[in-house]
């Protein structure tokens, strides 16, 4: 992102860390602990203070024109709440209070977010229209549920007059490719990367017009 001429702020959320996660996982087990952290309300509350205390510091550094919020797995689902995505474990949608999503970027970025589950319910997705990207893989496979679970959020999405919601699917990413881990990581990222920078530059003109087809990447919008 700082490539793209963009100042980036990286959150490091206590609440999604390796202790954190190392806790629940020890108490119920990878799988379970994992889950358990995914849904935790407070922990989430916490890290929507987080973006907070983000937001603070970069305005007092300058006052950005255009914002984006870009998130992977669990800071998926933090994008999507604070985008007003619809949840099923006490988040309360925006506009509302600070310790909840309250819609404050231009632009949404969603590496391998979840399907209906855990935290959103059927439709979560249906009323957002600010822009938003996601991006996932034919081997992202879900917490339960098969890769495809992942597009659901887009699917479920409107049409919007700039056609700024886009789906990114890459032939063969896994879920830790979007981490920039595992073999073929090295042919993800620049399909992400460039997949993001396109999508930013058509949300700042206000008409997202899709670039050309890539072979390992299947685009689309509405």
């Amino acid at each position: 992102m700082a490539q793209l001429g963009y100042t980036a702020l990286v959150m490091g959320h206590a609440e999604s860390g390796l202790a954190a996660l190392r806790d629940d996982m020890h108490a119920q087990g990878i799988h379970d602990g994992v889950q358990a952290l995914v849904a935790d309300t407070t922990a989430e509350r916490d890290r929507l203070l987080d973006i907070t205390a983000a937001l603070h510091w970069a305005d007092s550094q300058c006052h950005a024109p255009f914002r984006v919020l870009l998130g992977h797995s669990m800071g998926a689902e933090t994008v999507l709440l604070e985008a007003g995505a619809k949840n099923s474990i006490g988040i309360d949608s925006p506009p509302a209070s600070p310790t909840t999503g309250q819609d404050r970027f231009d632009a949404y970025i969603a590496l391998s977010p979840s399907g209906p589950g855990l935290v959103a319910p059927e439709h979560a997705w249906h009323n957002l229209r600010k822009p938003i990207l996601i991006l996932t893989g034919t081997r992202d496979y879900a917490m339960s549920g098969p890769a495809e679970t992942r597009q659901i959020p887009y699917q479920d999405l409107p049409a919007i007059p700039t056609h700024c919601h886009w789906l990114g699917v890459i032939d063969g990413a896994t879920h830790l490719n979007f981490a920039g881990i595992g073999p073929g990581a090295e042919n993800v990222k620049p399909l992400v990367t460039q997949t993001i920078a396109s999508f930013l530059k058509g949300v700042q003109a206000n008409a997202c017009t899709l670039p050309a087809p890539q072979p390992a990447l299947k685009l689309q919008s509405k």
